[in-house]
């Protein structure tokens, strides 16, 4: 074999190497190519489908029944949604709510997913009940969510006041 022939010999996997690396890149295009194209109209977004009325699985007992932790989630959740349309609380505040009563439902043996499914689905569902209320309505939503805050507080001083000594 000649000293000419084996560069050759070299560089045949090397090419074959490089063939394969820019065919995996952009379908093989030419460099540059890229800024020649033209962008692809914006497709529109995917109307999502609205939220179920029925309970996900995860919140139902083996017997089809709802679970009785699930209605608290499903209450946070909706808390959570009013909270957030009204502008009562900010989003850290809100995400320390969500993760505090989680922590409580898992603290009790519950599956944390399944604490996460229902929360989810009750929070899509909340929302979607407050976007297609008018205006008025959500604002009344909003006072009497401020009414009821001021009340737990109220609720919570007269509980500490009546709370037993420890024994």
């Amino acid at each position: 074999m000649s000293a000419c022939a084996r560069p050759r010999l070299r560089l045949v996997p090397l090419a074959a190497v490089l063939a394969l690396t820019l065919s995996a890149c952009d379908g093989g295009d030419a460099p540059g190519e890229d800024a020649m194209r033209v962008p692809a109209a914006p497709q529109p977004a995917p109307t999502p489908e609205p939220p179920s009325d029925e309970m996900p699985a995860e919140g139902l007992e083996a017997d089809g029944r709802m679970a009785p932790w699930a209605v608290a989630v499903q209450v946070g959740a909706t808390m959570h949604a009013l909270s957030e349309a009204c502008g009562q609380r900010d989003a850290a505040s809100l995400r320390q709510m969500q993760a505090t009563q989680r922590a409580e439902m898992v603290a009790a043996g519950i599956d944390g997913g399944r604490v996460d499914a229902v929360w989810d689905w009750a929070r899509r569902h909340a929302v979607a009940r407050i976007d297609e209320q008018p205006q008025e309505e959500l604002e009344k939503g909003c006072a009497r969510l401020i009414e009821m805050e001021e009340e737990a507080a109220r609720m919570g001083e007269v509980m500490q006041q009546m709370a037993l000594p420890p024994s």
